[in-house]
Order: structure tokens, then sequence, then C-alpha cells
């Protein structure tokens, strides 16, 4: 590895890559087996190592694949290249952190009601547009409602702001309720396939059966298992989600 690569990792927490050392160290253990590659006797392969740094680098900051060839001395054409490749092994091996079990939901929810107040939350769930260059054939698909270009990033977060589940490019032009339409979550959900915990009390004094849901604002739908905040402003000054 690079001098470079290297000293950004002796700091404690990886600025550049919103990541702790042991967070780096786990995901470099899990994917190294699908992303190493062999040395040749033209040249020596890209370390997974420094292909994981380099994709954290680009997903913390954003930054373009010449700027990444200036900082890394890697060329743009091998970035190009590995990216996508160390995308799909993290996608592969961190997909399972959405429960499955009903244990795992419950404590999602003794999360949210410890430290947002709100009682039988499995997750907040959101979409985020997120600019985008042109598409070579893009039609109008990928426009918003303010007409800039956008895909749709679909996240489902814990109570410590923890993606439980990710869903990415959905066009800009779809609403954050047809973005959850058309993910695959919206299936396990409605095929009642993710095991959350049947509705039950709030508390003992109480016979009222509330279900466990998903917290969400206006643009989706109100379901049994999707909940979202009320309109207007609570004594406080504040939404009804905060």
């Amino acid at each position: 590895m690079c001098a470079i690569l290297e000293e950004e990792l002796d700091n404690t927490v990886i600025n550049f890559m919103r990541l702790v050392r042991e967070g780096f160290a786990y995901l470099l253990t899990v994917i190294t087996p699908r992303i190493r590659r062999q040395d040749t006797d033209m040249r020596d392969a890209i370390t997974p190592k420094d292909k994981l740094i380099i994709t954290l680098r680009l997903l913390a900051s954003g930054d373009s694949y010449k700027s990444l060839e200036y900082a890394y001395r890697v060329s743009e054409q091998s970035i190009s290249l590995f990216i996508p490749e160390v995308c799909n092994s993290l996608l592969i091996h961190l997909r399972k952190y959405l429960p499955s079990t009903q244990q795992e939901w419950l404590t999602v929810s003794v999360a949210f009601n410890a430290k947002r107040k709100f009682p039988h939350a499995i997750g907040a769930i959101v979409g985020n547009h997120v600019a985008i260059k042109a598409p070579s054939k893009r039609g109008t698909k990928y426009y918003n409602n303010k007409q800039f270009l956008f895909m749709v990033l679909l996240v489902v977060a814990d109570a410590d702001c923890n993606f439980m589940f990710v869903d990415v490019g959905c066009k800009g032009r779809i609403s954050d309720s047809g973005i959850l339409r058309t993910s695959r979550l919206y299936g396990m959900l409605e095929r009642k396939e993710l095991n959350i915990p049947e509705a039950e009390p709030l508390n003992l004094n109480s016979t009222i059966r509330v279900p466990y849901m998903l917290l969400g604002h206006k643009a989706f739908a109100l379901t049994d298992y999707c909940m979202r905040h009320l309109g207007g402003v609570t004594e406080n000054g504040s939404n009804g989600m905060g």
C-alpha cells in the first residue's frame, strides 16, 4: 500500500471515509475474498485494502474518479473498474442487516421508544433525491418536480440512524410513496415476509392492539405497517416527528 493510504489508516477515526478503524477492518475481512486479484508478471494487483479505501472515500465525498486518481495515484481506468465490484461485494455482505426475526424487530422498537419516545416504531423511512449526470438516453423520467435530474435513495434507518435497508436507482420523477411501491421492501411488507411482531397493546393498562410500524413523512401512504407524522406544529415548536 502506498504511504498516502497507510497514513490515512493511522487516524483513530478515518475522517476521509467516515468510518472507525474497527469498522474498516470488518468490511475488509468480509469482502477480501471477492475482490482480491492475483499479481501478474506485468504488474502487481491493486490490494483489497487500497480498493476499499478508495471506494469508501468516493462514497463519503462524492469525489470524481479523476480527483481520486490524483489523490491516491491509482489510474482512473482502474478505479472505474473496481469501485462497482467493491460496492457489489459490500451489498452482498451487508444486506443481511435488515432484521429478520421478531426479536430483532423488537430490539429496534425498544431503542426507538427509549431514544425517540415513539413506541412500536421499527424504523424511519425516507426517500432522498440524489443529483446525477444526465444518462445518454435519459428521456424525462429522471427529472423531479423541480426539473432537476435525480435518482432516489430509499432508506430505512434504526433509532441510531444506521441504515437497515437501502434501495437506490429509482428515477427522480417518481414520488416517495411510488418509490416504496417499486422497491423489494414493499413486496416483503405486503406479503408479511419480514417476521414483524403482531400488533399488541402499548402497555398493560390498554386493550387496544397497536401494530409495529415504520415512520415516514406525508408522502408515504398510511398502512398498518407505515405511520406518518401529524401535520402542523406541536407546543414545543417542532413538527409531529420531532
